[in-house]
């Protein structure tokens, strides 16, 4: 297989789950004649499966000195690329894709240049780094494209696939192993018949998660038919994927039996393999089985040895990082606070781990893995375990103080949420009121819009500098430009004002500062949204913040507060409350 295709294909099989393991021999059963061998020696060593890491890296490296003395560029490619394979640190595995890019560029070889990047991209995918993995992956596609090697292009292609399916962006996750599938349905050769194969089972796991139960059961039946055409080896490998993704589909239709059954005939193959990614997710979704079957200890079983593994591998993404939420349910219903606790704890680790690196994850995050209710729940259920701890023979005095403390918290409570009803009723009264208002007065809008851009500059000029301003900020509103981040200055120069202007209009005719304006329409449209639009009610006041215009969420809570005189999570919660008493109502 040439260089490009013989390291691509070796990525590509990361996109299923596969990782490097060595074999068990004896870290010193290695030819002691290595350092006479020529370069064609060391490559036909290097690409066979009889040798361990340890000896590999021994291999590699003298193999690298070799081809750097002999001056012989692709040689020096291939050492490099191997010690990137072989390395089992991140640090020493970006050294050796950074000299490999290094060398690609002197080259000024695209099909080089797109090779090295694709291996930066390995590097920081296999640390789950989806977001620079992502950017290098583009541009070794970039590269390849312009060579026109369509072989190797695609193999990248289905490679970015899998960064965006981490990512959760499914839909080009889908579209991209559709491209990949397309190109290699037409190769007849065996590496173009394999590559459809895995193709197709990438395609089938995006369509999971899209939920395409439509087309899924036809992609997993034509990818069983697609299997009789590779060699034993490479069928029995590939025939657990999608024994994987049926599985997964049979437990979405309720078919627990059937999907159990496929599920657990794929665990030999992928730690024969290696693969603990996907032999834990079989554990996942053998747990989910079992819970639907009321088998609440086996799922549990199975959802610990996620845990193990992320404990003893530091490995964890997000569909396995569903197995703690169960945890943490399963101990909160048999009232074990320690174990709780312990869950909720890790799941804070994995909630900052998976963010630090993957913003983009952002949408998965603030739904099931949201930092700041996480650690409001470990905060409580510390209180509780150092309660029970401490609990004495004054028990009973504690618990009736507690309760009279409790009684004296409720009564001020429900007066104050009495009061905070009332404003907010009133508030969204009035927001409904202001709708009303501002359609009646579309119509005077649209003719006075009309009459300034039907007169003439003379007769403007006439008109005081003010009613301009006026008319100007009113377009501004309209278009909601106050959600941008913008300056006096930025308004005055899209307003064809000057700041001091624009300054005294807004103070004499709006009655208040510039920053008291911008905050106040923020605001008034954030109240607008949350009020007529449910959708905004699943959202965080994290990600609320940056949609209404606010840097954090403390700016986004205080203006708030400031200017409804309702605090922000209690409007969300009476507006929650509200939805869902109008929805029981018509349903």
């Amino acid at each position: 297989m040439p260089l490009q295709k013989y390291s691509m294909f070796f990525l590509y099989i990361i996109i299923i789950g596969s990782l490097l393991v060595a074999n068990g021999q004896n870290a010193h059963n290695y030819s002691t004649n290595y350092k006479n061998w020529s370069l064609e020696q060391f490559r036909n060593q290097l690409d066979s499966d009889s040798i361990n890491v340890e000896t590999n890296n021994i291999y590699i490296e003298n193999y690298l000195q070799k081809a750097k003395k002999a001056k012989s560029e692709i040689d020096i490619f291939k050492a490099y690329q191997k010690k990137i394979l072989f390395s089992e640190n991140y640090n020493l595995r970006i050294v050796y894709a950074d000299s490999l890019l290094n060398y690609a560029l002197k080259s000024n070889n695209k099909l080089h240049i797109g090779n090295a990047y694709d291996y930066k991209k390995f590097v920081e995918f296999k640390e789950k780094n989806y977001e620079k993995a992502l950017e290098y992956g583009l541009l070794a596609e970039k590269f390849l494209t312009e060579e026109k090697d369509y072989f190797t292009l695609n193999l990248v292609k289905g490679a970015i696939g899998a960064i965006y399916y981490h990512l959760e962006d499914y839909e080009k996750s889908e579209r991209l192993f559709k491209e990949a599938v397309d190109y290699y349905r037409k190769d007849t050769t065996y590496d173009g018949i394999r590559n459809f194969t895995y193709s197709s089972y990438s395609l089938s796991k995006a369509s999971f998660k899209l939920e395409k139960n439509d087309t899924l059961p036809i992609l997993i039946k034509h990818g069983y038919t697609i299997l009789q055409k590779l060699n034993e080896e490479d069928r029995a490998f590939t025939k657990s994927y999608f024994d994987l993704v049926n599985g997964m589909y049979n437990y979405r239709r309720m078919n627990f039996f059937k999907s159990e059954s496929l599920l657990k005939n794929t665990l030999n193959q992928f730690r024969k393999n290696g693969d603990f990614a996907n032999e834990h997710l079989v554990y996942l979704y053998l747990g989910k089985n079992a819970l639907k079957q009321n088998k609440k200890e086996l799922a549990i079983d199975y959802f610990k040895k996620i845990d193990k593994l992320y404990l003893e591998k530091k490995f964890i993404n997000v569909e396995l990082s569903e197995a703690y939420e169960y945890l943490i349910d399963y101990y909160r219903d048999i009232h074990d606070i320690q174990n709780q606790l312990y869950y909720t704890n890790i799941l804070l680790q994995i909630s900052s781990n998976l963010h630090k690196n993957n913003t983009k994850l952002a949408s998965y995050l603030h739904t099931h893995l949201d930092a700041r209710k996480l650690k409001e729940a470990k905060t409580q259920l510390e209180m509780e375990l150092v309660q029970n701890k401490n609990w004495t023979g004054n028990a009973y005095l504690g618990i009736i103080a507690l309760i009279l403390l409790v009684l004296a918290i409720v009564i001020y409570y429900q007066k104050k949420q009495k009061k905070l009803k009332s404003k907010f009723d009133i508030l969204v009264y009035k927001q409904s009121i202001d709708e009303i208002d501002k359609a009646q007065f579309t119509l005077h809008e649209s003719l006075t819009q009309k009459f300034i851009s039907n007169t003439s500059i003379n007769t403007l000029n006439l008109l005081e500098t003010s009613q301009i301003i006026l008319f100007k900020l009113e377009e501004f509103e309209k278009s909601k430009g106050f959600l941008e981040k913008i300056t006096l200055d930025d308004l005055a120069i899209k307003l064809s004002t000057n700041r001091s202007t624009l300054s005294k209009v807004i103070n004499e005719f709006k009655g208040m500062s510039f920053t008291s304006y911008i905050k106040k329409l923020r605001i008034d449209y954030a109240v607008k949204e949350l009020t007529n639009n449910p959708k905004w009610h699943q959202f965080t006041i994290e990600a609320l913040s940056e949609e209404f215009g606010f840097r954090t969420s403390k700016s986004f809570s205080m203006a708030f507060k400031e200017i409804t005189q309702i605090p922000l999570h209690d409007f969300l919660k009476f507006r929650r409350q509200q939805s869902e008493i109008n929805k029981n109502r018509y349903s």
